[in-house]
């Protein structure tokens, strides 16, 4: 990933063409050859990619001004053209304040002999090339005239330097190809042959359909993690303790405990309910795991903070909450646990976010991520106030608590108690799954442990999370994917946004 990079980045295929018409129309009819008069880069859009690329601009022109396109690129075939010009007058996108690019290198795939030919027309004129086609995979194979998808990337690869070089920070939209849009994402996702075609396989990129990505990463390499020397061991990467999980909901432990260790922390310490211990420390092999007193209902006894006192005191960073059940015991736990953490950077989420609601202000600083709906539960405010102004409701609760809050949502808002604050905007729907609240809190104490004060670990944290989800979701679909997949990402980003 290059280090200088757009703010935004968009990537849409052309609206339907007439090219795409005849060809679905010679396949359904078993044809070998394609009817079209033109060359390939003189298609037209049909009448339905004409209605597509005026809604396209329509969505664009919706947008606030601060987040519509600054620069736009299009190849130089007809049906890309048509789509930019027909989005620019949907979405009011004037020529001018918007600067206007036509770039060869955006061109569709050169197909060589095989142009306007189906598959079934590929088979029965050229039987050998087919043949090898279908051994050497469509990644590599080179018709005669044509290109592969590695020459098309080659090309990419210089559009990419391009925009590094010249658009970091701005937004900017590309209007291409399937093929370019399939190629884009295997360069800015750092995908493999076998996941590109995975999911090319997985049917056509929708005709004006929208690739995205957020890359405000400016600010974070601007304000960076604490070095790690090249010989730097466990010890020196930090020492967590996940106090978390339950009989009822002991995944919570795991997915935190993961995505500390996948964000960099070199040991981690799982603190949970005796009864799940043993099964704990089979699932997560690669922790310390200290089995606690319980409660009838299934909570941690406070009684038991009193066997945390060397992992409490040794650790660099604690997360509470997690999986946890039985508010009034994990609120006492809690009480008795806070004095022994001097030093200790402290992340409270899930049932262990409920005791601040009557903690006043807190002594030292605490890190806390609701969302909206229970920063209303802790504030007494209205959950459509919240919504209204995450930024404000973050500012007001750090103040009165002394505490990081870190408002999650579409836009998460982050406040600190000296009364800075930040706003991240990113992420999809799919973050809004069952789990994923425990890998953002569990990769928040991760960075902690690694030395970063709570109001940087928690804006990294929430980026990692964020693009986590972003590659996911791209990879895979908007919905579905699974908060077990997110630590796995979150190390790929934090690859892309550290210094070499």
């Amino acid at each position: 990933m290059p280090k200088a990079w757009p703010r935004t980045l968009w990537i849409v295929r052309h609206g339907q063409s007439a090219g795409n018409v005849a060809r679905d129309a010679a396949e359904a009819a078993g044809l070998a050859m394609i009817d079209i008069a033109e060359r390939d880069i003189d298609v037209p859009l049909s009448a339905l990619g004409r209605e597509q690329a005026a809604a396209l601009g329509h969505w664009f022109g919706e947008m606030p001004p601060s987040r519509r396109p600054e620069v736009i690129l299009t190849s130089p075939y007809v049906r890309a053209r048509e789509t930019t010009r027909l989005l620019m007058q949907a979405g009011g996108l004037e020529p001018g304040p918007v600067r206007l690019r036509v770039d060869e290198r955006l061109r569709e795939k050169e197909f060589g002999i095989l142009d306007r030919l189906t598959v079934l027309g590929i088979r029965e004129r050229y039987p050998e090339l087919a043949a090898q086609r279908g051994h050497v995979g469509k990644f590599y194979f080179r018709p005669p005239g044509g290109e592969s998808w590695c020459d098309v990337i080659l090309r990419l690869r210089s559009v990419l330097e391009m925009l590094t070089r010249e658009h970091a920070g701005q937004r900017v939209l590309v209007v291409a190809h399937q093929v370019i849009v399939n190629c884009v994402r295997y360069l800015v996702d750092c995908l493999e042959e076998h996941e590109i075609l995975a999911l090319d396989r997985k049917g056509d990129v929708p005709n004006c359909g929208v690739t995205s990505w957020e890359h405000d990463t400016g600010r974070l390499r601007d304000w960076p993690l604490p070095a790690l020397a090249d010989d730097a061991d466990k010890e020196a990467r930090g020492r967590i303790l996940v106090i978390a999980g339950s009989r009822e909901m002991p995944g919570g432990a795991v997915l935190a405990a993961t995505a500390a260790l996948r964000v960099g922390a070199g040991k981690v310490a799982i603190a949970t309910p005796r009864s799940i211990a043993t099964r704990m420390a089979f699932t997560m092999p690669e922790a310390r795991v200290i089995g606690l007193p319980e409660t009838a209902s299934g909570g941690l006894d406070p009684a038991g903070t009193g066997m945390l006192e060397h992992a409490a005191v040794a650790a660099h960073g604690v997360l509470v909450g997690p999986g946890l059940l039985d508010r009034e015991a994990t609120c006492d736990f809690l009480w008795r646990l806070l004095p022994r953490l001097q030093e200790q950077p402290v992340v409270l989420d899930a049932l262990a976010m409920d005791c601040v609601a009557g903690a006043g202000r807190f002594a030292r600083p605490v890190l806390v991520t609701p969302h909206a709906g229970e920063m209303a539960h802790l504030t007494g405010a209205g959950k459509d106030e919240v919504l209204a102004d995450p930024l404000a409701a973050a500012v007001r609760a750090a103040q009165r608590w002394n505490a990081v809050v870190a408002v999650k949502g579409p836009a998460t808002a982050i406040a600190a108690p000296d009364g800075r604050s930040w706003l991240h905007e990113g992420g999809n729907a799919g973050l809004a799954t069952s789990g994923s609240g425990d890998v953002l809190a569990g990769a928040i104490a991760g960075l902690c442990a690694r030395g970063a004060p709570l109001e940087q670990a928690c804006a990294w944290g929430v980026a990692l999370h964020a693009r986590a989800g972003d590659r996911l979701a791209r990879r895979l679909g908007p919905v579905g994917y699974l908060a077990r997949e997110l630590p796995r990402e979150m190390l790929a980003v934090l690859r892309e946004l550290q210094p070499a």
